[in-house]
């Protein structure tokens, strides 16, 4: 996060505070907007919960998304509680998948790295484990994209709106719709995938062995070689769930 790098690794102390809300009214409102009083308390009760914590780029990164996502509450003059695992709605974006193991006889089940793009949860990342089955009723019945016949694992990239809460510290999925704007974006990136003919190895994306950061179509997660040289999941931001969601 270059506007705030020179926080990276300090403990956040009030002039820390005041560079983060300062940020955040500065990409949230237009230009010369003064906040006043009852806006900047709101401001300054949602991010003090980060006093005395190390800032890290991944806790800033998410704190900043919160804030950003959620400014409309701090201009009514309500703070943005921290998401402690109860029951929200959320846009999403299904960054990428994992095969998970399964042993003999058992269905496939896949990892499914999600991100969060509103709400009070906005910015944190959480990782389902789910059966193909559910995979394929997303692509099918409700991502928009049933004339595309995808693959399980073309879930990747493709947006919804989710209910979900946090029981035993692990996340729930409990409900999944579209917008229509989600549909849109959906059949578009399956339409991409769809013509095989403009990829240089023509090949499908649920069988190609590129991750996210090696091509925009991608369905996989990154993996990194561990100290054997084995194959790992590369799972620095992809916990199950982030352990104290709101920082």
């Amino acid at each position: 996060m270059p506007l705030l790098s020179d926080l990276l690794d300090r403990d956040c102390d009030h002039s820390a505070l005041k560079r983060i809300g300062q940020t955040a009214i500065n990409v949230s409102v237009p230009k010369g907007t003064k906040l006043n009083r009852e806006q900047n308390d709101a401001l300054f009760q949602s991010i003090s919960h980060l006093e005395g914590k190390q800032l890290t780029e991944q806790l800033l990164r998410k704190n900043m998304h919160r804030l950003v996502a959620n400014f409309h509450f701090i201009m009514d003059g309500m703070s943005i509680p921290v998401w402690n695992g109860e029951r929200i709605a959320a846009d999403a974006v299904f960054i990428g998948v994992l095969r998970g193991k399964c042993k003999e006889g058992e269905k496939p089940r896949y990892h499914v790295v999600t991100k969060l793009k509103s709400g009070i949860g906005a910015g944190i990342i959480v990782c389902y484990s789910l059966y193909d089955a559910a995979l394929y009723n997303f692509v099918d019945k409700v991502a928009g994209t049933s004339q595309y016949h995808c693959a399980p694992e073309e879930i990747a990239g493709m947006e919804c709106r989710m209910t979900l809460c946090v029981l035993q510290g692990q996340p729930k999925l409990l409900e999944w719709d579209t917008t229509q704007a989600q549909k849109k974006h959906n059949r578009l990136l399956a339409e991409l995938r769809a013509d095989i003919t403009k990829c240089r190895l023509n090949r499908p994306c649920n069988t190609c062995s590129k991750n996210i950061l090696q091509c925009k179509l991608a369905v996989w997660m990154p993996r990194k070689e561990n100290e054997n040289g084995r194959g790992q999941a590369e799972t620095k931001n992809n916990s199950a769930l982030h352990k104290n969601t709101g920082g």
